[in-house]
């Protein structure tokens, strides 16, 4: 099989699981997109310019976007936007509302760092953007969205390895770094709770640095694995595999990727092979 025939599987037909796993993945980027705006809306109400524009800031000005009541009228649009998207009211309602999302980021991103885990969700977001432009038929939508998502995801996670190794080459896994950064997180901590304390795995690095050395080795090896989601056979070991580096570094630096995990475990873990079983079962014969 091709990885065409891996990512869109559309030489068979769709299966009722198929079909409720890519509307959950499809509703899943949708509604944190909303969230995500949300919180950027709240952010952008408390300030009166943007000091360091980015991204399209740069050429396409958007203090208008800090004038009372306008985020959070964007919110508003965007939850229409992202409604009408999944209804299939109009199928240029998602293209729409990633213009609208990308506008909040890039408003956000000019004062100061957002999260990771928007552009995991707009990557998606754009993945059935794309695919409900394009055709025409829901089933084949559905696959393409999917598949596209599955594509974007794996392609990030391995451009994330390479930035890392262009930047600092092997020197990036030494287990000092990690050492400076978790004594970093700790400072961030005791200002916002007052309290400072290290777990078994913190300790450990501290005590050793080259156990740090082996989680970082660890991490950007998990990193460069994104590929693997990719293919049908590899695609669940590598999901695991990803979730498990974040689960890492909420350990070692308390940064929790929540949206990341819960985006890989609903995307790429076998959940169309569960949901079939389960309406088999249901709809099986009394005492089969």
């Amino acid at each position: 099989m091709s990885l065409a025939d891996h990512l869109f599987p559309l030489d068979r037909p769709e299966t009722r699981g198929e079909c409720l796993h890519a509307r959950i993945v499809e509703g899943f980027a949708a509604l944190s997109a909303v969230v995500f705006a949300f919180r950027w809306a709240e952010y952008l109400q408390g300030v009166s310019s943007l000091p360091f524009p980015t991204g399209v800031a740069r050429w396409l000005p958007l203090d208008w976007v800090l004038a009372p009541g306008v985020a959070f009228g964007a919110v508003g649009l965007l939850a229409l936007l992202v409604g009408l998207g999944w209804a299939r009211v109009t199928r240029w309602a998602y293209p729409a509302a990633i213009v609208v999302l990308h506008l909040m980021y890039a408003a956000r991103h000019s004062l100061g760092k957002t999260s990771h885990g928007s552009h995991l969700v707009g990557l998606t977001l754009l993945a059935f953007a794309i695919a409900v432009v394009s055709f025409r038929d829901e089933s084949v939508r559905r696959r393409v969205g999917v598949g596209m998502a599955l594509f974007f995801v794996g392609l990030s996670y391995l451009w994330a390895a390479v930035s890392k190794l262009v930047a600092s080459g092997g020197m990036w896994s030494d287990g000092r770094h990690l050492v400076l950064w978790i004594a970093e997180k700790q400072v961030d901590l005791l200002s916002r709770t007052g309290a400072d304390g290290l777990n078994v795995l913190q300790e450990m690095v501290l005590a050793a640095p080259w156990v740090g050395t082996v989680l970082l080795t660890i991490g950007v090896v998990s990193e460069a694995c994104g590929p693997l989601l990719w293919w049908r056979q590899t695609r669940v070991w590598a999901a695991l595999l990803l979730i498990g580096m974040h689960i890492g570094i909420l350990l070692t630096m308390n940064i929790f990727f929540y949206t990341y995990i819960v985006h890989l475990a609903i995307l790429a873990l076998p959940w169309s092979s569960l949901f079939d079983l389960m309406l088999a079962r249901r709809a099986a014969p009394p005492g089969l």
